[in-house]
């Protein structure tokens, strides 16, 4: 999650409509944008008239409001700070004490996505997340299912820090398949949990955030392996429409059962992104790399066919455009190498190469604030000298997002 300012002032003044454009000064300019519902050109505008005279009062307090709206307190609050009351006409004063009282009460900040889907798996062989994929048969296992993704976020503001704070995140992912009258499709069920709990800085234009996270996977009927590590994350932005990130990952992952555990190892990986937003279209481009080293590779018993020392690279491209008033339509494509280390078979040696194609399309659109509904689409397609590692996965679901 990139800090506060990174995408909520990702704004841009190559595109205004004319009848607002028509206005002779920025105020009103962004007055009429603020009426029309678009924020961030009237952010915009109050931004401009503050550059070409910073004791404009009246832009001050329509660009603090503006702030508050948004989110965007620690702005409000700078700004406020540089407002003179001896300066305000009658009306203004009242405006300010108004803008006072809405001050938050703490410096906490709490954020929260919940995703509700029902859709169609073709094969539930195959888990949510690359770091663990199970192949045991080249026959897909088809099921409906319903799934529960939530992700929850805290961060305080210290005082007086300037742009420091500590943060705290979690997601929970439980995916509960429904079709257990053909075959024992609960074997399936995905039960997933990640904590995030580190600090950070943040300027206007740019966030460092260090966390430290735990783990824990339950899938194929038991508790499977549980990790822990740190990844820390950085953005920058650019001309207040270009985003570039990067975060790197150190982590341990240790499988609870004794007959899994030769598959312990450390994970080591780096990714870097660029992003564009515009209003609400956005669009980018993503290289991640991960290595996997089993922490002990000799125990591997000889003739036993797992790869456990893999090293994999990652190309994604997407985006999302916003057709106004009628729905966003996001999609993304995601093509990867798998190279895995040889292993020894009682004669010769075993070698894995993998190449995964994975492709997302969703329609998105808004019911209520706060509320949207989304049709997605999903398939994934892995091919591989290992006749065992062949597959292909499609998904059909619709759901409900929830944002606070």
């Amino acid at each position: 999650m990139v800090h506060k300012i990174l995408y909520l002032s990702l704004i841009t003044t190559l595109s205004l409509y004319a009848t607002c454009q028509d206005k002779t000064f920025d105020v009103d300019i962004g007055t009429c944008y603020e009426q029309e519902g678009n924020l961030n050109l009237a952010q915009a505008a109050y931004e401009r008239a503050l550059m070409q005279d910073s004791d404009n009062t009246q832009a001050k307090m329509k660009l603090i409001s503006l702030y508050r709206e948004q989110g965007m307190q620690k702005d409000a609050e700078a700004l406020l700070s540089t407002v003179d009351e001896q300066q305000l006409t009658p009306q203004q004063r009242t405006t300010l004490a108004t803008l006072q009282e809405k001050r938050p009460s703490t410096v906490g900040k709490a954020r929260a996505q919940v995703t509700l889907d029902l859709g169609y798996d073709d094969n539930i062989n195959i888990n949510h997340t690359y770091f663990y994929n199970t192949t045991f048969s080249n026959n897909p296992m088809g099921t409906r299912f319903i799934r529960l993704n939530a992700d929850l976020s805290y961060q305080y503001d210290l005082p007086n820090s300037r742009g420091w704070f500590l943060r705290s995140d979690a997601n929970l992912y439980h995916q509960y398949n429904m079709d257990v009258d053909t075959y024992n499709s609960h074997q399936y069920d995905t039960m997933y949990g990640r904590l995030y709990a580190g600090g950070g800085y943040g300027a206007n234009n740019f966030s460092v955030y260090v966390p430290l996270f735990y783990d824990r996977l339950n899938f194929l009927d038991r508790d499977l392996f549980k990790e822990i590590g740190i990844r820390p994350d950085f953005n920058m932005m650019f001309k207040k429409m270009f985003v570039l990130n990067a975060n790197l990952l150190y982590s341990k992952r240790n499988y609870f059962q004794s007959t899994d555990q030769i598959r312990n190892d450390t994970i080591l990986g780096l990714e870097s992104g660029f992003y564009w937003v515009y209003n609400r279209h956005n669009a980018y481009a993503k290289f991640r790399y991960d290595k996997f080293s089993a922490q002990d590779a000799n125990a591997i018993p000889l003739g036993t066919k797992v790869f456990v020392d893999k090293e994999m690279i990652s190309l994604t491209f997407g985006g999302l455009y916003s057709i106004k008033n009628i729905m966003d339509i996001r999609g993304q494509f995601l093509y990867r190498k798998g190279d895995f280390k040889e292993i020894p078979l009682f004669f010769g040696r075993l070698k894995r190469d993998d190449t995964t194609k994975d492709i997302l399309l969703s329609f998105e659109r808004d019911l209520i604030p706060d509320l949207r509904a989304h049709i997605q689409l999903h398939y994934l397609d892995n091919t591989s000298n290992y006749n065992q590692a062949i597959f292909t996965k499609k998904e059909a679901l619709v759901g409900l997002v929830y944002t606070y």
